[in-house]
């Protein structure tokens, strides 16, 4: 990572934002409902719902995270990925709005 990166993530944590991974069915929702208001928001199509539900059920836990980053109980941003071979793919993600950290 370059050191700026390394910086505002130290800063985020600072401020109070927490990012884990989870595949609770709750910040499945958030993260469906972010990808939406985000594809509204950059005018673009996003895939159906289902679509993004499949990876939950087609790949085991070990394989696809769903990476959240909260702020004062709200989610802020949500990513999936694909972890195989030592590697790490962001596949699709989405934002809230307006960053409050």
């Amino acid at each position: 990572m370059k050191p700026k990166t390394r910086y505002n993530i130290r800063l985020a944590e600072k401020r109070g934002v927490r990012v884990f991974a989870t595949r609770d069915a709750k910040y499945q929702q958030a993260f469906l409902d972010l990808i939406e208001a985000t594809a509204e928001r950059k005018e673009i199509v996003p895939h159906p719902r289902s679509y993004y539900e499949h990876f939950f059920t087609a790949f085991p836990e070990a394989v696809c995270q769903l990476f959240i980053a909260e702020y004062e109980g709200s989610v802020i941003a949500a990513n999936l990925l694909i972890i195989f071979g030592g590697r790490a793919i962001y596949l699709h993600g989405g934002r809230a709005t307006s960053s409050a950290a």
